[in-house]
């Protein structure tokens, strides 16, 4: 499987990548994602990734879902290297919570994670939700 990635620049309405413009209504999309990734020769497979500058917060975590609830990727990332704020892990704890900021109504996840800039990737101890681990990291 080979993987494009794009750092995002424009709105999502202008990108002059297939797999955004084959969506439906993405025409119309004024918003973005920080960047997006998508799999070679598949219609299909999208991912989003966004960034945090602070620790994230349930505003990120809600900009995000509301993207994702439209663009509908098969998973959606938001990194921070400040982690997760205590406001988003107290949410987190109960199920039914954590269940719908976590999963779009479509079952798309969206995965919470620190991400260490010195070492260029992501602490796999802080991803939330916590069976993103064994789901993204099964093969390693």
């Amino acid at each position: 499987m080979t993987l494009k990635f794009q750092i995002v620049h424009e709105d999502f309405w202008q990108l002059n990548t297939p797999v955004i413009a084959r969506r439906v209504g993405s025409s119309y999309w004024r918003f973005s994602s920080d960047a997006i990734a998508w799999e070679d020769n598949s219609e299909s497979q999208l991912v989003l990734l966004n960034y945090s500058s602070s620790a994230i917060s349930l505003k990120d975590v809600g900009e995000l879902y509301c993207v994702a609830s439209v663009v509908k990727p098969t998973i959606s990332f938001l990194l921070s290297e400040k982690g997760i704020s205590n406001e988003v892990r107290l949410q987190l704890v109960e199920d039914e919570i954590r269940n719908r900021l976590l999963w779009t109504r479509d079952g798309s996840p969206i995965v919470l994670s620190e991400w260490s800039g010195n070492q260029n990737k992501i602490i796999i101890d802080s991803l939330l939700p916590i069976e993103s681990r064994n789901i993204l990291f099964a093969n390693l």
